[in-house]
């Protein structure tokens, strides 16, 4: 007796959705009733195909339910119907398990269609018991891969690594250590210590002992041997001694650019003043002597515009004197100041010397007083 191909089997699962028509559904129907072994897997690949869906659906294989193979002869051939809520569950649960299983149908009735296309013979796969017989690789995945690809998180747990070292890192007094180094050359793997002195070092399988290591600044490194296997975890406390940092002697030196002689910029210059009338300018010659800054401020008054020149004296007196010279219009004998001499006064640096010239000066007495001040 010739056997059923899977497509086929698929193709009667699914029913009148699978295209095929009831003469032909007929014929399957009887040769399911007389060859077991197309029965056995026609009931492991109903039972494939509701596990595939049960996945799907929970991603857990233990929630998945399983529809024996009479029940879905029975729904296949319409002689059996169901009442109440429950018929309503069953509905669900079949059309349910319908959508998972037409995809691999369909999938099986186009390959065999191009095979037959093509002239390639197709074989038949001899009856197993259905216990023994593998579920359909088309639908067949790990709980992890259908969890994946729902979003659901992995129900499997991470490999754990090979070894687990924890202790806790304290001084001599017994008080924590943080951020202290614990590390494994040899693995160049390593961890710091936390704020209350404790830390956890996962390592590799291999090998399955070491060395390690403890140091922090302020304290004497520390090194201990540690072994353990897959899986174990491994306690190593460690408790650092204070180590003073003994520093070199710290030497600063310098070398000499040897002595600067400082030579004035500027050569004295000596130029005798002829004559200034009354109303002329008494400070022009300020600017020809050497060592002095002048600064003029402008000052108005009224129609009139004034200056005050302030010549600061670097040498001659000392150092810091000024001399201030107020240039004013003259109306006869008398003269109009543009600032008062209280003005003058306050201008007055506390202790430099003020010296005031009150126009008009003679070109003497201008000499004389430049002179002095050199």
């Amino acid at each position: 007796m010739q056997h059923l191909d899977e497509g086929t089997l698929q193709a009667w699962l699914d029913g009148a959705r699978s295209g095929l028509d009831p003469s032909r559904l007929a014929t399957i129907d009887r040769h399911l009733a007389a060859c077991t072994a197309c029965a056995s897997r026609a009931d492991a690949l109903a039972r494939s195909s509701f596990r595939a869906h049960g996945l799907l659906a929970v991603g857990r294989a233990q929630y998945a339910p399983r529809v024996p193979y009479e029940d879905v002869a029975k729904r296949a051939r319409g002689s059996r119907t169901l009442e109440g809520s429950r018929t309503r569950r069953v509905a669900a649960t079949w059309a349910a398990s319908i959508v998972g299983a037409l995809a691999v149908g369909w999938m099986s009735n186009d390959l065999s269609r191009a095979d037959a296309a093509a002239g390639v013979e197709t074989v038949e796969v001899a009856s197993v018991p259905a216990a023994a017989a593998p579920p359909p690789t088309a639908i067949a995945q790990s709980p992890s891969a259908a969890s994946a690809s729902l979003g659901a998180p992995s129900s499997e747990p991470a490999s754990a690594p090979a070894t687990v070292v924890r202790g806790l890192v304290e001084d001599e007094g017994g008080r924590p250590v943080p951020a202290a180094q614990v590390y494994v050359a040899e693995l160049a793997v390593g961890v710091l210590t936390r704020q209350d002195g404790r830390y956890d070092l996962m390592l590799p399988a291999e090998p399955d002992s070491f060395e390690l290591t403890v140091q922090r600044i302020g304290f004497r490194q520390q090194a201990r041997a540690i072994s353990g296997g897959e899986g174990d975890y491994v306690d190593a406390d460690f408790r650092l001694r204070e180590e003073a940092l003994a520093l070199d002697e710290i030497v600063v030196t310098g070398e000499s650019d040897g002595p600067v002689t400082s030579t004035r910029a500027t050569p004295f210059v000596w130029r005798p003043l002829s004559s200034i009338a009354a109303e002329g300018y008494v400070g022009s010659d300020l600017w020809m002597l050497p060592g002095l800054d002048v600064l003029t401020i402008e000052v108005a008054l009224g129609d009139n515009s004034n200056e005050m020149h302030v010549a600061r004296v670097r040498q001659g007196l000392g150092d810091g004197t000024t001399l201030t010279l107020v240039q004013g219009r003259t109306d006869g004998r008398r003269t109009r100041w543009p600032i008062q001499s209280a003005g003058v006064v306050q201008s007055t640096w506390r202790g430099e010397m003020l010296i005031t010239a009150t126009a008009p000066v003679s070109a003497d007495s201008l000499r004389t007083l430049l002179t002095l001040l050199r």
